[in-house]
């Protein structure tokens, strides 16, 4: 009776609970009850990110998937399946960077873009098979459903290492702008041995240990100020 009230409180009454009659039965209807509360709470969550609108669409119930290989493909794969992949579309609506598509100059590049339009990745458009299905969210009882993902997971590296290439390209061609030499002020340099001192030791010889101070103290110092400098 206390395993059922701390059920209860959890996640409310179920009356089906009262009507088993034995304790396999009871056990059933729990495990029933607690999975499909659960698969409840996590779709809901699920519907509110906006770029999981596909994966929630197609993807009824939490659970273990059979494409993930802790390698870049399959990482790669993640991503498209819940709309994180760092297309330009998903840059522009996180950085406000430019929407198109570096490979193609396309007006925006999206993961259907990427994995169905794109020209420098595919010979003309594809419309079979379709997004889910190349992402693995749908058709899983088909039996070349695992070489659709594999597929995706070879045309998503391809896509990753033609964009680096693009973005290496850039930034050797972008022309480097030396910096401006700091203005030169009235305040003498800083004591650069790395230690906080006081102003007692800094007015003592280790001030002129560091030669740009030492020149500056040239420069600022005339005869006239050190009358006692020839007498010493």
């Amino acid at each position: 009776m206390q395993r059922l009230a701390t059920l209860e409180s959890k996640f409310g009454p179920n009356p089906k609970l009262q009507q088993t009659k034995k304790e396999s039965e009871w056990r059933q209807e729990v495990n029933e009850w607690i999975t499909q509360i659960s698969t409840d709470i996590w779709r809901k969550a699920v519907t509110k990110k906006h770029s999981l609108s596909c994966y929630a669409t197609h993807k009824l119930a939490p659970g273990c998937e059979p494409y993930y290989r802790g390698d870049k493909s399959s990482a790669l794969l993640f991503q498209a399946r819940t709309g994180s992949l760092a297309t330009q579309q998903r840059r522009h609506e996180l950085f406000d960077s430019e929407p198109s598509c570096r490979l193609c100059g396309a007006a925006e590049e999206t993961v259907t873009h990427v994995l169905q339009d794109c020209p420098r990745l595919h010979d003309k458009p594809r419309t079979s098979p379709s997004l889910p299905e190349l992402l693995g969210l749908s058709g899983q009882t088909e039996e070349n459903h695992f070489d659709r993902v594999n597929y995706t997971k070879d045309l998503l590296l391809r896509w990753d290492r033609l964009n680096r290439e693009v973005a290496t390209t850039s930034a050797r061609e972008t022309p480097h702008t030396p910096s401006s030499a700091a203005p030169r002020t009235d305040t003498p340099p800083p004591c650069c041995n790395g230690s906080k001192q006081t102003d007692e030791k800094l007015a003592g010889p280790v001030r002129l240990q560091d030669p740009s101070r030492e020149q500056w103290l040239r420069q600022s110092t005339s005869i006239a100020e050190l009358p006692n400098t020839a007498a010493g």
